[in-house]
């Protein structure tokens, strides 16, 4: 089930629900009613089967109802399956960016760090699993949804990293600029960026 057809459901569940206990509220009201009446006629069954019709009317009818107001309120919204997907996709390009940042400020602050090993930010394996494991954490659904795995979410850093760093990846599959040498060796920066 899609977000948009949970939003229909929830909706139409809703009102559905709110007619349901107006129906209860009624049935409630039922005996004290009958009760005031002081004639010697006996309204009680007709009236127990008055109520029990109108209330399988209404929950019908709130249910209808309400699955025409939530695809009433979808068709103005224009919101379908391929732009809630192309939303997903436009949040899972976000985290990874954000995932970079991470992966970036956690590196500097590696390198900062006197008893640390790092000397310099460097674009490398270490780098790309901080930004994949920081991916991983930050969108659990989006990767169930897409089937993310481990791996293609660390292709999917990798493939970022060329414009972020301004200098292209080795085997990233970006194109070197004019008078720009692509080796295996990682990429590094000073701590203060490019």
């Amino acid at each position: 089930m899609t977000p948009h057809h949970r939003i229909l459901a929830t909706f139409g569940g809703s009102l559905t629900a709110s007619f349901l206990a107006g129906v209860i509220l009624l049935c409630a009201v039922h005996p004290a009613f009958a009760q005031a009446v002081t004639n010697t006629v006996d309204v009680a069954p007709v009236l127990s089967n008055v109520l029990n019709t109108v209330a399988m009317v209404l929950t019908v009818g709130a249910g209808v109802l309400g699955t025409f107001v939530a695809r009433f309120v979808a068709s103005k919204t224009r919101v379908n399956d391929a732009a809630m997907e192309k939303l997903m996709a436009d949040r899972v390009s976000d985290i990874l960016v954000r995932a970079i940042d991470y992966a970036h400020t956690v590196a500097a602050a590696e390198v900062t760090n006197p008893n640390s090993q790092f000397t310099k930010i460097q674009f490398d394996n270490w780098f790309v699993a901080q930004a994949a494991g920081y991916a991983a954490r930050s969108m659990p659904d989006l990767i169930k949804y897409f089937k993310l795995t481990p791996d293609r979410i660390a292709d999917m850093v990798r493939s970022r990293l060329a414009s972020y760093i301004a200098v292209p990846v080795a085997n990233s599959g970006t194109l070197a600029p004019a008078g720009v040498t692509v080796s295996a060796d990682p990429v590094t920066l000073p701590v203060g960026g490019a």
